[in-house]
């Protein structure tokens, strides 16, 4: 779950779905914030400890995402998201 800190109410909830691939520790993910908490640092702040605790607690190769609609806003997401999963590949610290 997230949960906004300020009002202690739950704005969203993320999933992550391991699975092993020839050998390759493959993770999935997905998320659902609620519209009026769009764009105020939930997303991020939360996508950067799963994927901390992805690499470094769960062992993760790979971590996967997508989008279901392909607009030019979700294919930005994505590509942030990479970014965020890349760091914290580098510095699996945050989940030990």
């Amino acid at each position: 779950m997230i949960v906004d800190n300020a009002g202690s109410r739950v704005v969203g909830r993320f999933f992550l779905c391991l699975e092993d691939r020839d050998g390759v520790r493959v993770v999935g993910e997905g998320n659902r914030i609620a519209k009026p908490y769009w764009r105020k640092g939930h997303n991020r702040e939360a996508r950067m400890l799963l994927c901390a605790y992805a690499f470094g607690g769960l062992q993760a190769d790979v971590i996967e995402t997508g989008a279901r609609v392909a607009t030019e806003m979700s294919v930005v997401k994505v590509e942030k998201h990479s970014v965020i999963a890349s760091e914290a590949k580098q510095s699996p610290k945050l989940a030990r």
